[in-house]
């Protein structure tokens, strides 16, 4: 395939990233600060790999939002995402477009800070402090950001930055993956 092809489904990622931005309410960059592979389930990488990375800390966001047996709770109270890659070998991290279930009681998130001793002070500081903890405990060097949603246009474009990129463009992955 051509450039002009892989800028065509660049545009189309950046309007449907668009699209989920509208309905997400958080902007979440999760770094780990050091080399991680972006192959799904090589064997090579043993659990190490950015994907096992992600599916551990939603492993441990949900257990934290919704108690021990989180994974057999419905899943309609999990925490929804779609997380784009970025970055070369020795950065690579991830953008993703997050949001909580609806159902979910608003105070969940400052319940689970509490518990933890995190700064809890509001919704935003509280996921905030649980997104950095939880990343940091599968990544120590990593870092997790987190930002309200102000302007979808602009956290699309540079959330799928990278996905001209042949490799990037079937690289992405969402939550709801993680489910079945």
């Amino acid at each position: 395939m051509n450039h002009a092809h892989y800028r065509r489904i660049h545009k189309e990622t950046q309007r449907w990233a668009e699209e989920i931005a509208r309905r997400s309410t958080y902007f979440i960059t999760l770094n780990p600060h050091r080399t991680a592979s972006f192959n799904r389930g090589s064997p090579n990488t043993r659990g190490t790999d950015a994907y096992a990375l992600l599916r551990r800390w939603d492993a441990k966001m949900n257990h934290a939002l919704l108690g021990p047996r989180w994974a057999a709770k419905k899943e309609h109270l999990h925490t929804r995402w779609i997380a784009f890659p970025e970055g070369f070998r020795e950065n690579r991290h991830w953008h993703l477009l997050f949001d909580l279930s609806p159902d979910l009681p608003s105070s969940a998130v400052e319940d689970a800070a509490n518990r933890l001793r995190l700064p809890s002070t509001g919704l935003t500081v509280a996921l905030s402090s649980l997104v950095n903890h939880h990343w940091k405990n599968v990544a120590p060097s990593g870092t997790g950001h987190t930002l309200l949603i102000g302007s979808p246009e602009i956290i699309a474009k540079y959330g799928t930055k990278e996905q001209f990129l042949e490799e990037r463009q079937t690289g992405f992955m969402t939550s709801r993956e993680l489910k079945h």
